[in-house]
């Protein structure tokens, strides 16, 4: 299996061989994000170039990212069936699809209408400082694990069970050394 694998990477064209960083262009592109995020500190920049600059490097990244796991055939085909296999729509969940839709609908109309506007500011603002917390911190991850293997290796490994009324599931959790140590720099302002 291992040959395999080697077979498939070495007969890969070599812009898919390479790492995420040995590669200008997707190096240039992280450059390019750095950039566009810390220049505003420094000087005045538009809010539209940076949304621009912003998404175009983050979808050459993405794809550049993407294409790169299709080397490896074998395990990205298991990948694929592994992820088909875990995200089945039951008859039951489409059963409670318009129940759950017409929910979020008439809280949305009763969070608007009724919760001043700066609480919805705040939540808004809570909602999208975690969001940005975890993206950064999975980047920083894949970057961390791109540079050393080490940062890989499992350090928590746990299954943590939800039970709602009409939702059950079990998270498996599974931190690395470079997720937590990329948690630990995102959470710097």
């Amino acid at each position: 299996m291992a040959g395999q694998t080697d077979n498939a990477v070495a007969t890969a064209p070599a812009h898919l061989r390479l790492n995420t960083f040995s590669n200008a262009k997707s190096g240039a592109a992280y450059l390019l994000l750095a950039l566009i995020n810390l220049l505003p500190y420094v000087v005045p920049v538009p809010i539209s170039v940076q949304l621009f600059i912003n998404s175009v490097a983050c979808l050459y990244i993405g794809s550049y990212r993407s294409i790169s796991l299709a080397v490896d055939k074998e395990s990205f085909v298991k990948h694929l069936a592994k992820k088909a296999a875990s995200e089945k729509m039951t008859s039951k969940d489409a059963y409670l699809f318009p129940v759950y839709g017409s929910g979020v609908l008439f809280g949305l109309y009763v969070l608007f209408k009724y919760v001043p506007k700066e609480y919805l500011n705040m939540l808004l603002t809570v909602y999208f400082t975690f969001l940005g917390f975890f993206c950064l911190a999975q980047l920083l991850d894949s970057i961390f694990e791109t540079l050393s293997p080490s940062f890989g290796e499992n350090v928590v490994k746990t299954k943590i069970p939800i039970k709602i009324p009409l939702y059950s599931t079990v998270i498996d959790l599974e931190l690395t050394r470079g997720w937590i140590l990329a948690a630990f720099v995102s959470i710097i302002p």
